[in-house]
C-alpha cells in the first residue's frame, strides 16, 4: 500500500457516528455465533458494500469494544479475523486499514504469543467428523494424550480449502471436561478462528504455553485421500500441544499441508502486540 493512500486514508475513515450507531443498534446475540465472529461479519458486510474502501482506516481495538460491549480479546480476534482474510491490512503506528485486494494479498505470519492467539488459519474449512475416541492406547506424536489417564477425548478431523483446492486436512483432539462445554458450539459454526480461543472464552482457561513442531513426512492412505493426492505423497506435518498453567494439554492437533500450498511464516516479538 503507498504511503500517499496511507495518508489519504486518515481524512477518509467512516464517520464514527455512522458505525457506531448501527453497531449499538446491533449488538451481539449472546446465544448466537460467536461474538468476534458476529463482529467480523458485521465490518465485512460494509467492506462488501464499499461503506469501508480500500485504504479506509478501520475502528481502532477500543472503539470496537465500546460499540458492542465486548472484551478486548474479542474486538482483537474480530479484526485479525478480516487481516488473515485478506480484507484489512494493520501498520504499527498507523492503524488498520481496508486492503485493495488487487493490489495486495494477505500473509499469515505470527509475530508473538498475543497474535498466535488471535491468528486465524486461512482457507474454508469443512468438517469432515466429530467423534468421541475411547480408546485407552491411542497414541498422540507428542504422546501428551497420556495426560488425559485415558479418558474419552473429543476428535474434530476437517479440510481448509483455498478457492477449490485443498491444502490442508486437521485433527484436533480435545480431553473430555473441556469439550463438553464447547462441543455445541463446534456443532452449530466452526470457529475460523483456533479453537483454542473457544476454550479461553467460554471455558475460562488461560493458555499459558504452546509447544509446535513443523516437520516433512509422506503421507498414509487416509490422509492422501483427504488431501487428494497420492498414498506416500510429500506433505508437511504441524503438530501443535497448548497447555494451561498447570502444564495440562488443553487441545493438541495434527495438521497435514501439501507442500505445494502452504507457506509458513513465524516471528516472535517481544511482549504481547497490542
Amino acid at each position: 500500500m503507498a504511503e500517499a493512500g496511507l495518508a489519504r486514508s486518515a481524512g477518509r475513515r467512516e464517520a464514527a457516528g455512522a458505525w457506531e450507531e448501527e453497531a449499538r443498534r446491533k449488538l451481539v446475540e449472546r446465544n448466537g455465533a460467536p461474538a468476534y465472529f458476529q463482529i467480523a461479519e458485521f465490518f465485512r458486510e460494509r467492506i462488501t458494500k464499499g461503506v469501508l474502501a480500500p485504504d479506509d482506516q478501520m475502528p481502532t481495538e477500543t472503539e470496537v469494544m465500546q460499540a458492542f460491549s465486548v472484551s478486548r480479546h474479542t474486538a482483537r480476534n474480530a479484526i485479525q479475523t478480516l487481516v488473515v482474510d485478506g480484507l484489512l491490512a494493520k501498520f504499527p503506528g498507523r492503524g488498520t486499514f481496508v486492503l485493495d485486494r488487487g493490489k495486495e494479498e494477505p500473509v499469515w505470519a505470527i509475530g508473538s504469543f498475543a497474535s498466535f492467539m488471535s491468528q486465524s488459519y486461512p482457507g474454508e474449512p469443512e468438517i469432515l467428523a466429530i467423534d468421541w475416541i475411547r480408546t485407552k492406547t491411542f497414541r498422540h506424536p507428542l504422546s501428551h494424550h497420556a495426560k488425559w489417564k485415558g479418558s474419552p477425548f473429543l476428535r474434530v478431523s476437517l479440510v481448509r480449502r483455498q478457492d477449490t483446492q485443498i491444502f490442508s486436512y486437521a485433527i484436533i483432539d480435545i480431553p473430555n471436561h473441556i469439550a463438553k462445554q464447547i462441543r455445541s458450539e463446534i456443532d452449530g459454526n466452526l470457529p475460523r478462528l483456533p479453537i483454542m480461543n473457544s476454550i479461553e472464552q467460554i471455558c475460562g482457561i488461560r493458555i499459558e504455553k504452546i509447544r509446535q513442531s513443523l516437520k516433512a513426512t509422506t503421507v498414509d492412505a487416509e490422509t492422501a485421500d483427504h488431501l487428494k493426492v497420492a498414498e506416500g505423497s510429500p506433505a508437511l506435518r504441524l503438530v501443535n500441544a497448548f497447555f494451561d498453567g498447570d502444564g495440562n494439554p488443553v487441545e493438541l492437533s495434527q495438521i497435514f499441508f501439501r507442500p505445494d500450498g502452504y507457506e509458513h511464516n513465524f516471528e516472535i516479538a517481544r511482549g504481547d502486540s497490542r
